[in-house]
């Protein structure tokens, strides 16, 4: 899933695979994980479906590879592996947003997307970039919730064992 919404983050990748949202098909892919010395090669292939002509057999449309920090896609496993080996490889970035401070830093970052997407005058990739940016900050709220909670019942845990210990004191 983390590897579709990066591909979609790819503009020439999300525009190759947006050709193949045609009407009267239907997309199927399937992800494998190859494990290779210390590393992962993910493979996720794609195909195109007919849908009104009753039983069709699914047509293999694109293959993309991923690896580390880079991505390919191309019409055939050996043709994405070769770009993948290539300098035409897309540099991707996995984002740790699992702690606030992850979460403020990717902010930062995002509201730096955003302002050169501005200056650029990219009015496509200022709406991709608000919508990350939000997405980031709704993130940074829930974390920012969930760690009140959380001091809460540390306090209200702290109370009760103060307690507990000046009943047993006073016994």
């Amino acid at each position: 899933m983390q590897l579709d919404t990066l591909l979609n983050q790819d503009e020439t990748i999300s525009r190759e695979l947006e050709t193949l949202n045609v009407a009267g098909t239907k997309i199927i892919k399937n992800m494998t994980a190859v494990p290779i010395d210390n590393t992962v090669l993910y493979i996720e292939t794609i195909y195109q479906e007919a849908l009104n002509e009753g039983k069709s057999t699914p047509i293999l449309k694109k293959v993309v590879v991923a690896a580390g920090t880079k991505v390919a896609i191309d019409d055939t496993l050996q043709g994405a592996i070769r770009k993948l080996l290539s300098q035409s490889a897309v540099n991707i970035e996995v984002e740790n947003t699992d702690t606030i401070d992850d979460l403020v830093e990717a902010i930062i970052k995002a509201n730096g997307n955003l302002e050169n997407s501005a200056n650029n005058n990219d009015w496509e990739m200022i709406g991709k970039d608000l919508k990350k940016l939000q997405e980031l900050i709704n993130k940074l709220e829930v974390l920012q919730e969930e760690k009140n909670k959380q001091e809460e019942q540390n306090k209200i845990n702290s109370n009760n064992i103060t307690n507990s210990v000046n009943i047993v004191n006073s016994i």
